[in-house]
């Protein structure tokens, strides 16, 4: 008794130990499984979109390939430790190869210029959070938000952004750039050099962006050496002048091809009267009425006219509290 006794007391202890093991077994998988839930929670509180207005760093999580590759220490990190680049392209406009090498001729114009360069494009720049008019407030977020680019409004900088959907675009500097390119050097680079590269559905962003940085650094360049000519930068006799002056010149060539035209017709005298053309009697309409073969009748789709419709250029606007300024509209 006491042997069968004995065995029962074995099996029991080890029956107990298996149990106190699968337990704990249990516990620990049930504890990994939730840090992973709490991993994945915290990781969509980053997301939540508890702010209605949106922080603009979202232009950058929106796409994971907005940032470049930064493999090379070509690149520099410029006026902000936030990102060690210059160019956000959530439209995705630029090849891998101009991304490159925008990238790096902003290096190289930072260098000679002193001046911080940046592009963004975004499909809408209202699905931000910002209303229609807001493209300029809309770029300055982007240019001094700490969880974006981060430049201090003391820092020499200049920012091209273009909202490809709707065709918004805007340029903005800082004051230290701004008391340079303000007005009429502004006005002539976005005419000539910037927006010529995207209208007419060009879209060629890269060769935009690169006219933006190369201009702008060549005027804070020339300036700075004291060599800069402004009068470069003057449409001739102004906007309203070129136009009248054209349209003068107009009337000219138009006076000279008809009085050239007339000179060449051989004149007969002719009668102030008909009697002398028509034959009495011969002509007289008693009755007259209108006879239709068929009818047709076409109908056209008029397209509604939007508030977001493409324009022709931009206005002037200022920074307010950040200071500088620069110029938004459509394209």
């Amino acid at each position: 008794m006491r042997v069968k006794k004995t065995a029962l007391s074995r099996i029991f202890a080890i029956f107990f130990c298996a149990v106190l093991i699968f337990s704990l077994s249990a516990l620990c998988l049930a504890d990994d499984d939730g840090d992973k839930t709490d991993e994945i929670l915290e990781t969509s509180d980053s997301f939540d979109g508890a702010d209605d207005t949106v922080t603009v760093g979202a232009v950058c999580d929106a796409d994971t390939d907005a940032a470049p590759e930064t493999g090379s220490e070509t690149y520099t990190t410029g006026a902000s430790d936030s990102y060690d680049y210059h160019v956000i392209d959530v439209a995705e406009v630029l090849s891998d190869t101009q991304l490159d090498a925008l990238e790096n001729e902003i290096v190289r114009a930072r260098a000679e210029s002193g001046v911080d360069f940046y592009f963004v494009t975004v499909k809408d720049f209202t699905s931000y959070g910002y209303g229609e008019d807001d493209v300029s407030e809309f770029t300055m977020d982007i240019l001094f938000k700490e969880d974006v680019f981060g430049v201090k409004e003391t820092d020499s900088a200049a920012i091209l952004v273009f909202s490809t959907d709707y065709r918004d675009f805007c340029t903005y500097s800082t004051q230290p750039v701004y008391d340079i390119v303000r007005g009429e050097i502004e006005e002539y680079i976005e005419a000539h050099n910037i927006l010529p590269n995207v209208r007419d559905n060009k879209d060629d962003y890269y060769s935009a962006a690169l006219a933006f940085v190369t201009e702008y650094s060549k005027v804070v360049k020339e300036s700075k050496a004291g060599t800069l000519d402004r009068s470069l930068y003057k449409e001739p006799f102004g906007w309203f002048g070129g136009g009248v002056i054209s349209a003068i010149v107009g009337l000219i060539a138009g006076a000279v091809k008809t009085g050239s035209q007339k000179s060449k017709l051989k004149t007969v005298h002719f009668q102030d009267r008909a009697s002398k053309y028509t034959v009495p009697g011969s002509l007289e309409v008693d009755n007259s009425r209108d006879t239709f073969l068929y009818s047709h009748v076409s109908r056209v789709y008029v397209e509604p006219s939007s508030s977001r419709s493409s324009g022709g250029g931009g206005s002037s606007f200022s920074g307010g509290s950040h200071g500088g300024g620069g110029r938004s509209g459509k394209y």
